[in-house]
């Protein structure tokens, strides 16, 4: 019976560092097969970048395919970012501040670019 329980844990337990070291090489062979090795600030500062880039494609995309919705939505979704990103009292960190604000500034971007292009304003 005890013998059973310890082969169990065991058997867990190496499931549980497969996974950690799955994490882990995916990593590094990410950043460390590139031949650069980023400082956590060279990382949050492309995280930033890749989030910003990412949301504004999704945002021109809903524009694109929604014209009259897409106005009401980035108000709505801004909205709920403000309050989200106010409610960080578990921690985000760094990289999940920075994915936050970048999401943000996006849609303020995108927002503020749709409005002049409305007025007949050059961005």
């Amino acid at each position: 019976m005890v013998m059973e329980s310890v082969m169990g844990i065991l058997s867990w337990t190496k499931r549980y560092l497969r996974v950690k070291l799955t994490s882990v090489q995916v990593f590094v062979q990410t950043y460390v097969g590139r031949k650069r090795i980023m400082s956590m600030i060279d990382f949050i500062d492309e995280h930033y970048d890749d989030t910003f880039a990412a949301t504004y494609r999704l945002l021109e995309e809903m524009v694109r395919t929604k014209p009259d919705e897409a106005q009401a939505h980035i108000r709505r979704t801004l909205t709920s970012l403000y309050v989200r990103q106010g409610n960080d009292w578990t921690g985000r960190g760094a990289a999940g501040n920075a994915g936050m604000d970048a999401t943000i500034a996006a849609h303020e971007a995108f927002l503020a670019e749709l409005n002049s292009s409305r007025r007949g304003e050059r961005p």
